[in-house]
């Protein structure tokens, strides 16, 4: 892999001037509960074909950077922005927190809760500018 595309998540959070608190590590041993109820121990199997790879589902994005670590946080147009161009590409990742889980970690959680209150509040006032200008 050339050195150019050894850019971790932190680094596309400082380039663009999103900060790292925008993105929620998922360290492997990370605790999650289902919508179902059942408690899971997150510890992804990572390969080097997953590395500078980012998912999408259900309005939330996964990205694994050059060294194999995830994070995943609420879809929004400057994160999606900013992965494409750290040189990221769309890798097919399952995408953690993305059907309903739960953090089981409330401070976690907590963080969880507010970025995807901010998320939503852009999505829906990109959605509303996008809707006038077509008038």
């Amino acid at each position: 892999m050339s050195e150019e595309l050894k850019i971790t998540v932190e680094d596309i959070t400082e380039k663009t001037g999103l900060s790292p608190d925008k993105w929620v590590k998922m360290e492997p041993g990370v605790q999650i509960t289902s919508v179902f109820g059942e408690t899971e121990q997150w510890n992804p199997t990572i390969g080097e074909e997953n590395k500078m790879t980012y998912g999408s589902n259900n309005g939330v994005l996964a990205a694994v950077d050059a060294e194999g670590r995830m994070q995943v946080a609420p879809y929004t147009s400057d994160r999606m922005n900013a992965l494409q161009e750290a040189g990221y590409r769309f890798g097919g990742l399952w995408v953690p927190m993305s059907n309903g889980e739960q953090l089981t970690d409330p401070t976690l959680q907590a963080q969880w809760e507010k970025m995807r209150t901010e998320a939503s509040a852009q999505n829906l006032q990109e959605r509303i500018e996008g809707d006038l200008r077509l008038y």
